[in-house]
């Protein structure tokens, strides 16, 4: 993507050269992905940080949205549009305008414009859905909360 980026693959593929062939083999191969997870995680550690102080999210919430991420995230760690839509939809019926809404949100939080989610995006997200109110979801969340504390007090 840059030459700053590719510095660092190359670097990172020197590394793990353990036997200086300029070739990786298996074992070598592995342990640069391991490098490169673990760099995405180290990325993805910092983003929520600075995301939850941007955002002013309480501990409690941060739980929760990491619940329902985890919850629906894929095998890579990502939420997709139509994951996006399924969660919402539990609680609001999206008209073709909120999901259009939907998608650009999700692309304007992904740093490469993309139309997935990982965790540090999705807590943007929230906040801008519940800011936007798409699909209305502040009224329909009121409307399950009330519903909820009805029922338990019976």
């Amino acid at each position: 993507k840059s030459k700053e980026a590719q510095k660092e693959v190359q670097l990172a593929i020197k590394d793990v050269d353990s036997n200086g062939d300029g070739m990786l083999d298996f074992i070598e191969f592995l342990a640069l992905m391991r490098r490169c997870d673990d760099a995405r995680d180290e990325h993805d550690i910092k983003q929520e940080k600075e995301a939850v102080e941007e955002l002013g999210f309480e501990p409690e919430e941060v739980e929760g949205y990491r619940q329902i991420f985890s919850a629906n995230a894929n095998w890579v760690g990502e939420l997709n549009l139509e994951t996006l839509e399924t969660i919402l939809s539990k609680v609001v019926d999206l008209t073709e305008n909120d999901f259009e809404e939907l998608r650009s949100l999700v692309r304007e939080v992904h740093p490469e414009y993309r139309e997935v989610a990982r965790f540090p995006h999705f807590l943007r997200l929230i906040k801008r859905i519940t800011e936007d109110n798409i699909g209305h979801l502040n009224q329909a969340s009121a409307r399950v909360l009330r519903k909820a504390q009805k029922s338990q007090s019976l």
